[in-house]
This record gives structure tokens, sequence and C-alpha cells, in this order.
């Protein structure tokens, strides 16, 4: 019998739950090595959106990454106070948007609580571990993202006025959370839009949320600089 490569001892495997800073990476980087030519580098990418509470706290959001193409929600949880307004479809709804951008074509997400809310929102069940945890199934669901194609410019605008035309009118009769969504909208067509941008950090400040709208209008700043230097124009 003509052995490939000599015997060895079994290696002395030591199990841990406070692995030292560092094992994670030094195994990850093993997989990618194997797996390189197969696949491509491994490359997650994170995608986290807060929700905070009114003293600025995170008190929920949403938390995932992209790799390989495809979005992995691991956690989506919308405060209790903040629940049955449509906030958690507004989360989902950001994070596949930001997932279409990147290039994923789909996204997927296990639950053992929510089946229904992904079910809502246009995901398939695509498998089911029966009793995990004890008295529940953890489902397993996914969603096709599809490329949009290009918009005509003029249906483009119109669109833009229309939304944010909607956007200012909920706003101005006290509907936060529909003005805000509006407002997404808005920013979901066209990301450089500056008013859009500015009004849901004025909304932001006026609801207390004022580390939120510091970013909002950090935002807003930085890319009014970037148009003013692409145009050629002063700052």
């Amino acid at each position: 019998m003509i052995l490939d490569r000599p015997l060895s001892a079994p290696p002395a495997l030591t199990l841990t739950d406070t692995p030292p800073p560092g094992m994670f990476r030094s195994m990850f980087r093993t997989l990618e090595a194997y797996t390189m030519h197969r696949l491509g580098p491994m490359r997650p990418r994170l995608l986290a959106i807060p929700v905070h509470d009114e003293a600025g706290a995170v008190a929920g959001g949403l938390w995932g990454n992209t790799v390989y193409h495809w979005l992995y929600i691991q956690l989506l949880v919308v405060p209790e106070d903040r629940r049955g307004q449509g906030l958690g479809m507004m989360l989902l709804d950001r994070a596949e948007q930001e997932a279409r951008d990147r290039g994923c074509i789909g996204a997927y997400v296990t639950t053992f609580t929510a089946p229904g809310f992904y079910e809502r929102c246009g995901y398939t069940l695509f498998g089911t571990l029966r009793d995990c945890p004890p008295g529940y199934d953890l489902c397993h669901f996914r969603k096709e993202i599809e490329q949009p194609a290009t918009p005509d410019p003029r249906a483009l605008a119109a669109l833009l006025e229309q939304t944010l035309t909607r956007a200012r009118e909920l706003a101005a009769g006290g509907n936060t959370d529909g003005a805000l969504a509006a407002y997404s909208e808005v920013i979901r067509l066209d990301p450089t839009h500056m008013d859009a941008l500015t009004e849901i950090g004025e909304l932001a400040w006026a609801r207390g949320h004022r580390t939120e709208a510091r970013a909002i209008w950090l935002r807003a700043m930085r890319r009014r600089l970037a148009g003013s230097f692409a145009m050629g124009e002063p700052a």
C-alpha cells in the first residue's frame, strides 16, 4: 500500500468560547485562499442602518453585509414604540436599494418570528428548519433584486417633482414618517438631490434626532462641494 503523504498524529482540538483577537480572521484567510481560484476574492462589505431613539442612542435598525453579489440580512429590529408605522419595510427597502447599487442580484434572511413580514415584502420561502428554537421554525427567505432600467430623463424629472411635492405636503400636515418615506424615494431616484437631503435633515432636527440631522446635512454639503468642483464653480 502506497500512501500519498505520511501519517501524522491527529491535532489537539481545543474548544473555546473566548477566542483571542484575530482567530476568526486567520480562519477566514485560510478559507479564502482555498476558494479563491473557484469563486474569486471573498470581500464582505458591511451594510448597517441604525434607528435612534429621542436621546440619539441606537435603539434598533438593520445589520447585514453584501458578498458575492448577495445581501445577507443578519438582523432587523424595530423599537417597540415605532412598530406598526412601516419602519421595518422602510429599513428593508433602503437595504435593498443599497444592495442594488452594489450590484447585488438578491437578498436572503433567516427568521423564526417574522415570516409573514418577509412574505409581505416579496420574499420567498426556500427552506425550513423545524423546532429551532424549540416551538418555532427557522425559515429561510430569499428575494431577487432586479437592476433598474435607465429612466427617461423627462419622466424622471417629473417623478422627482411629484414625489418631492408629496413629501412636503406630508411634512406640512404633520405626517413625519410618511414624509420621510417620500423623501427617501426622492433620494433613491436622485442621491444628490440637495433639497431633499436638506429637508430630511430639518425633519430629523425637529424630531430631536440631532445626530442623524448633522449626518444628513454633512452628506448634503459634501455632495454640494463635489458638484461644485465637478462643474468648476466656486464652492
